[in-house]
């Protein structure tokens, strides 16, 4: 997905899940018939412009969207809609995916890059209270394709190591002199930088696509030994940081509530925590709803003021559907908003913003 102008509303994507008796051929077909373009494509990760049917490996199958304009929403009612039609069906295993463009990219140097996404999932996670009523117990604690707290800083894009980690002392490679990041893996022995690295020709990382698709790295200091340990890091400065001081590896595995690894390879931030759905007005709000949040955490304010502003851009409609939805798990979504505020006051994430 190209970076977009800044006075361009940025896009978004959605990814729905879903299981038979529908094939992928009768789902393009219903689209195509209300004039959605759309193809049956087999396993790919390319961005076109249209509707796209791929293999899932959790559910079966998967419905794509193109980027989306904010005026284009309706496209996901019209699909979801299309999904009932041909008997689609969704179960605890599918999710509902939502990746929101983020075209600060380019115009950031790495580390602003990582201290606003660290405030946006942040203020993500302030809305733990809000998200329990929204969200089933499937999506949380015990599942590793969208873990909603921090993550081992050592785990790996393909999810080894997700999930919370255990307290202790934990190496973490020094600041990169070059950006400013702890996440580029800068190489301090011989200065490989993470966008020096290439694919190499041995390469077994599931989502290669080729010239750089950040699964091994070329870096000798890098190499991995039989165990997957790598070899040679000796040769490469390690701090040792205590327990409550860690910090949350960013850019490493993409199986956590709010995935920053699209970052680089689509320029979205995705959001993972839903669970499958084929209800058009559940799959609206929560675009919304995420939409405020990234928006909010880009923005020149405090915190509180952030948050509320996630609430106050809601539309009448998403209000309405978030508020019923809480009232079927018996609770009350104003109440459920001021036990998020509080976790706002309590927050000890760093994010005021900086200048850019």
């Amino acid at each position: 997905m190209p970076t977009p102008t800044l006075n361009v509303s940025p896009r978004f994507g959605v990814e729905i899940e879903f299981m038979g008796p529908a094939t992928g051929a009768e789902v393009v077909n219903e689209l195509r018939k209300i004039g959605i373009e759309a193809a049956d494509v087999g396993y790919t990760h390319s961005v076109v412009d249209y509707w796209k049917v791929v293999p899932d490996s959790s559910c079966g199958l998967e419905l794509v969207s193109p980027p989306l304009y904010w005026h284009q929403r309706l496209d996901v009612r019209r699909a979801m809609l299309a999904l009932q039609r041909v008997k689609a069906e969704v179960d605890v295993n599918c999710g509902f995916h939502v990746h929101h463009e983020w075209p600060w990219k380019e115009r950031l140097t790495q580390a602003e890059i990582d201290e606003r996404l660290t405030r946006l999932r942040g203020s993500y996670r302030t809305l733990e209270p809000l998200l329990r009523a929204l969200l089933p117990p499937s999506r949380w604690d015990d599942n590793r394709f969208c873990a909603f707290g921090p993550v081992d800083p050592n785990s790996t894009e393909n999810g080894a190591g997700a999930g919370p980690y255990e307290p202790g002392p934990i190496r973490q490679s020094p600041i990169c002199p070059e950006c400013g990041s702890r996440n580029c893996q800068w190489c301090a022995d011989c200065e490989v930088h993470d966008h020096d690295r290439q694919c190499l020709p041995d390469c077994d990382y599931e989502e290669c696509d080729g010239d750089d698709c950040g699964g091994m790295w070329t870096c000798d200091h890098f190499d991995r030994d039989d165990d997957g340990d790598a070899i040679g890091h000796a040769n490469i400065p390690i701090e040792m940081i205590e327990p409550g001081e860690q910090p949350e590896n960013l850019h490493r595995n993409r199986y956590q509530a709010v995935n920053f690894v699209s970052v680089k390879k689509y320029g979205t931030v995705e959001f993972r925590q839903h669970q499958g759905t084929l209800n058009p007005s559940k799959a609206l709000a929560w675009i919304e709803l995420t939409r405020n949040v990234v928006h909010a955490a880009s923005r020149p304010m405090e915190m509180a003021e952030r948050f509320d502003f996630i609430f106050e851009k809601l539309s009448t409609s998403t209000w309405t559907n978030l508020a019923a939805r809480c009232s079927e798990d018996a609770k009350e979504f104003e109440e459920l908003i001021e036990q998020a505020r509080e976790l706002v006051s309590a927050s000890s994430v760093d994010v005021s913003p900086s200048p850019s």
